[in-house]
């Protein structure tokens, strides 16, 4: 029974694990050893530097961001590929779709800028 309630914390734990690029991490670092300075006693770890950057956002993304989560990873050959699959799917459920139609589809998820949205640095 232990065995089996160690095994779940593993679990769970490695599944609260992100990967950041190496440009991203030196940023955290550097944001972690800044605020540990400005703090004199206290000891801030990347976990919390990373836990306060995402609670201070709003709960939702802004049409800026999905905007620039579009800029910086869209990949046209995944897009290709994921519209085959889609069409296919279509086709075993008896559907008609056309490879015109799924592109129209990619153009209408653009987003529009929203107001009140800010623009904020990615890099």
């Amino acid at each position: 029974m232990e065995e089996k309630l160690e095994k779940k914390k593993r679990q769970r734990a490695l599944a609260d694990r992100i990967h950041l690029r190496p440009e991203a991490t030196q940023r955290v670092d550097g944001w972690v050893k800044a605020a540990n300075e400005a703090i004199p006693g206290l000891r801030l770890t990347r976990g919390d530097i990373v836990t306060h950057a995402l609670l201070s956002r709003p709960l939702h993304l802004t049409g800026q961001d999905i905007k620039a989560l579009r800029e910086r990873y869209f990949d046209e050959m995944a897009y290709a590929a994921w519209v085959v699959r889609e069409m296919r799917r279509a086709r075993e459920r008896g559907e008609s779709v056309s490879l015109n139609a799924m592109l129209q589809r990619l153009k209408a998820k653009k987003p529009e800028a929203q107001e009140g949205g800010e623009a904020h640095e990615r890099s």
